[in-house]
């Protein structure tokens, strides 16, 4: 499936950077949240045997901004998917689980196997 995104030239040289850890950092508006969408479900596509991470700092910043941006890039993309709002586990197509956790208490990702995370 091809899909057409009008990115910045910052967020071009992101998705295209083939290093293992990146960080994007900028103000309001820079493209921080789409481009994290975007890397999030490309990994979950690519890594068929790993599960995914997806974290905020806190529960309202991942439902309101996180996670209600992503579902809405889903659904404009024509990708089934399911949310699990009790367990935070969402399910892109039939690919591995992607587990959605505030980093109020980091510890308790601690042990979990994962192959990427956002």
């Amino acid at each position: 499936m091809k899909v057409d995104l009008n990115l910045f030239p910052h967020q071009v040289a992101f998705l295209n950077n083939k290093k293992r850890n990146l960080c994007l950092a900028g103000g309001v508006g820079c493209g921080k949240t789409e481009i994290g969408i975007i890397k999030s479900v490309r990994k979950n596509f690519e890594e068929r045997n790993s599960i995914g991470v997806i974290a905020s700092n806190t529960y309202r910043q991942l439902v309101d901004s996180t996670l209600s941006r992503m579902l809405i890039r889903l659904d404009e993309w024509k990708l089934p998917y399911k949310l699990n709002k009790g367990s935070m586990v969402l399910q892109i197509a039939k690919n591995p689980p992607i587990l959605c956790r505030t980093l109020t208490n980091w510890e308790k990702l601690a042990g979990i196997e994962i192959g990427w995370f956002w």
